[in-house]
């Protein structure tokens, strides 16, 4: 499946309102997205951003 064109979905290379990438759902470290073509910061945000369930508890 193709991925995302980072501009569609608002990419940018800095978090937003303390929500970034290292804590998405969509996000594959070092550098990549499931979802987001290209190179992804581990810091950057972007409207498909999904926070990763918190598993304690």
């Amino acid at each position: 499946q193709d991925k995302i064109d980072p501009k569609m979905v608002q990419y940018q290379d800095s978090p937003k309102d303390g929500n970034k990438c290292s804590t998405c759902v969509n996000f594959e470290a070092p550098s990549s997205c499931k979802i987001v073509a290209g190179k992804i910061s581990p810091n950057g945000w972007c409207i498909a951003y999904a926070p990763m369930e918190d598993k304690k508890g």
